[in-house]
């Protein structure tokens, strides 16, 4: 079945405690209620995009939070955006069994579907 983001985000908007996995589609124009944590995934085109996508939580005078999700080689984005509130966490650890089977299970996915994923 396919749903359409009117859909989504009308079940989202009058829901609580739901998670929403979505593109930058959401970040533009969307005001969902009591978002209290933002997710991105990856780097953002700029500073601004950052900015933008983090605006959708901490609204009407209420408390948020957002964690930015960097591979190594996009860290560099970090000195783009100094003025800015953003602190390095640390990795936190991973079992060896648990890190084996995602290993396993990332090398069965072919490069193309790891190279569209991670760009969508």
């Amino acid at each position: 079945m396919v749903h359409t983001f009117i859909e989504y985000s009308d079940e989202f908007w009058k829901s609580k405690g739901l998670i929403l996995v979505t593109s930058d589609v959401s970040a533009r124009a969307v005001d969902y209620p009591d978002v209290t944590l933002v997710v991105q995934v990856g780097l953002p085109a700029d500073r601004e995009q950052y900015i933008h996508r983090l605006g959708r939580t901490g609204r009407r005078g209420k408390e948020g939070q957002g964690i930015l999700l960097l591979a190594p080689w996009e860290e560099f984005f970090l000195a783009t955006a100094k003025d800015l509130p953003i602190g390095k966490a640390p990795v936190p650890s991973v079992d060896p069994d648990t890190k084996k089977k995602v290993e396993r299970a990332l090398s069965n996915v072919e490069m193309t579907n790891k190279e569209v994923a991670y760009q969508a």
